[in-house]
């Protein structure tokens, strides 16, 4: 047991510093080796099919698009009392907002290889899309996990969110706005970002009464026996609707 913590903590560690390896690297380099010739490959497979598919996919991490599906899916989990999960999908935006930040501070410029679509404005690495949709993705196949109950439509789903997540992070190097390099480390960076908000999330989670359900807020009564809550959750429930300035909350929902 010890030696696969051991294994597990090892992998994390030498993936984050792998990541923070990549950052000085690309500011100092404009490619790395082998880029221009991936890129190159990849758009060997043009067709006008491709050019389309490739649109539509790069389509889903535009700004007004991607802040609406958060927006959307944040709101979905708080109507469903699903609070601290709608939190974390909001949280995904502070490392989105971040790899932007880094593009400047990297300065990395774009390939010239554009090849269908609007020029694209602004700096290369990481690549926006590819934090984004790792970020995102990820937190949606962690979600349905946890909330799908049929085993065959989770798996589907999860393949099906994975899929877009590698489309999304090819058909940014098909269309010739990023470097190959350029989507590693946005999946890298984002990668890192989302085992983060998990593991915030399962930190929220830990704090929840039993008595507390789904409610937005749990009541836990001080004192060293067992929770008088759990006890009797009619009265955590008048406890919450007489404010009981006695007793301490907590917020959370039920895992």
């Amino acid at each position: 047991m010890n030696l696969r913590v051991s294994w597990k903590s090892g992998g994390l560690w030498s993936a984050l510093l792998v990541t923070m390896a990549l950052f000085p690297l690309a500011w100092a380099y404009p490619t790395f080796p082998g880029d221009e010739r991936a890129l190159m490959e990849v758009q060997g497979l043009q067709a006008g099919w491709l050019d389309q598919v490739a649109l539509a996919v790069s389509s889903l991490g535009l700004v007004p698009v991607s802040i609406t599906l958060i927006l959307a899916v944040s709101g979905s989990l708080f109507v469903l009392r699903h609070q601290t999960d709608a939190l974390i999908v909001i949280l995904s935006l502070v490392p989105i907002v971040a790899g932007n930040g880094l593009k400047v501070i990297v300065e990395r410029p774009r390939p010239d290889y554009l090849l269908v679509g609007a020029a694209p404005h602004g700096l290369s690495f990481p690549s926006g899309h590819s934090v984004y949709a790792i970020l995102v993705g990820g937190i949606l196949i962690f979600l349905a996990e946890q909330l799908v109950a049929s085993p065959l439509l989770r798996r589907w789903l999860q393949i099906s969110i994975a899929l877009v997540i590698l489309a999304i992070g090819a058909s940014r190097v098909y269309l010739g706005v990023h470097w190959p390099s350029d989507v590693v480390g946005g999946y890298l960076f984002g990668s890192m970002s989302l085992l983060g908000l998990i593991a915030l999330r399962k930190r929220l989670d830990t704090n929840i009464s039993p008595a507390c359900g789904t409610r937005f807020f749990c009541v836990k009564l001080p004192g060293s026996g067992p929770d008088r809550a759990a006890s009797n959750p009619s009265l955590a429930v008048r406890a919450v609707s007489l404010g009981a300035p006695q007793l301490g909350y907590s917020w959370g929902r039920k895992r």
